[in-house]
C-alpha cells in the first residue's frame, strides 16, 4: 500500500512482480511449475486519467484484442482517492474492504464492519494486537514521514535549479526529494539525480517499515501479520528478530 505518490509506480510494481516470478523455480524445475503472480497496488493518490478506482491489466496480441496472453502475471491498481469520490455500495464486498483499508470515512467503515463479519473480526484483531498507543505511534510516524517528504519536495524545487548533477545526487539520496528536484532542475541534472533519489526513497521506506516491525516483534505479534502490515518478507523479519 503506497500512501504517497512516487514516480515510476508501474515500473516498481513490475519489478516486484518479476522478482516473485523469478524466485519460484529451483534448479532444473520446468517453467510449467510457475504459479500465477497477482500484484495489488493500493494507492492513496490517483495516477491514471480514467474515472474508475480499480484498474486491471491484461496482456493481448496486437490486433487480436480478444486473445489474452501472459495470464500468470496480473496487476490491479486501486486508487483510494477516486474510491472516496464514488458512491459507496454497502453490499459490495470489495467496497467494504476498501472502506476498512482506507479508514477515511468512519461511517463507511462502520457499515462495512456491520455487513461483513470478516472485516469486523479483522478490525478487532488489529486493535487487540496493536493497541491504541501503538496505532497512535504508527500514525505519528506516518504523519512525520509525509511532512518531512513534502518539506523536502518544496526545498528541492527551490534549490534544485541551481544545483549541479553531483549536488543533485547528494541531496536526492539524503532527503528523498525526487519530485521537487525533477521540476526545478534542467534535463541534464535530472539524469544524474534519478538513481540517487530512488535509493534515498527506498532506504527511507525500508527504515520506517523495519522500525514498525521491531516494535511489533517486541509485542510478540505473529510474523505473518507483521509481514502483511509492513510489507517486509518473513526472512527480513526473522533477521530483525535475531538482531
Amino acid at each position: 500500500m503506497q500512501m504517497c505518490y512516487f514516480p515510476n509506480m508501474e515500473e516498481r510494481a513490475l519489478y516486484y512482480s518479476s522478482k516473485l516470478i523469478s524466485s519460484q523455480l529451483k534448479v532444473a524445475q520446468g517453467y510449467e511449475k510457475l504459479k500465477p503472480v497477482i500484484v495489488i497496488v493500493i494507492l492513496n493518490k490517483s495516477i491514471f486519467p480514467y474515472e474508475e478506482h480499480i484498474g486491471e491489466t491484461k496482456t493481448i496480441i496486437k490486433g487480436k484484442e480478444e486473445y489474452e496472453v501472459m495470464k500468470k502475471q496480473k496487476f490491479y491498481f486501486i486508487e483510494l482517492e477516486k474510491y472516496r469520490k464514488q458512491k459507496f455500495n454497502p453490499e459490495d464486498k470489495v467496497s467494504q474492504w476498501l472502506a476498512f483499508i482506507d479508514g477515511e470515512d468512519k461511517e463507511r467503515t462502520s457499515v462495512a464492519m456491520k455487513k461483513n463479519k470478516e472485516i469486523k473480526k479483522a478490525n478487532e484483531e488489529y486493535e487487540y494486537l496493536t493497541g491504541e498507543e501503538e496505532i497512535q505511534r504508527i500514525a505519528e510516524l506516518k504523519e512525520k514521514w509525509e511532512r518531512d517528504y513534502n518539506s523536502g519536495v518544496q526545498y528541492g524545487y527551490d534549490s534544485g535549479y541551481e544545483m549541479g548533477i553531483e549536488e543533485g545526487i547528494k541531496k536526492g539520496i539524503q532527503d528523498g526529494i525526487e519530485e521537487g528536484i525533477k521540476k526545478g532542475m534542467q534535463d541534464g541534472i535530472e539524469k544524474g539525480m534519478k538513481n540517487g533519489i530512488e535509493k534515498g526513497i527506498i532506504q527511507g521506506e525500508n527504515k520506517r517499515e523495519r522500525e514498525i516491525a521491531k516494535d511489533m516483534l517486541k509485542k510478540n505479534l505473529d510474523i505473518d501479520l507483521i509481514s502483511d502490515i509492513t510489507g517486509l518478507s518473513k526472512e527480513e523479519i526473522n533477521n530483525l528478530k535475531k538482531s
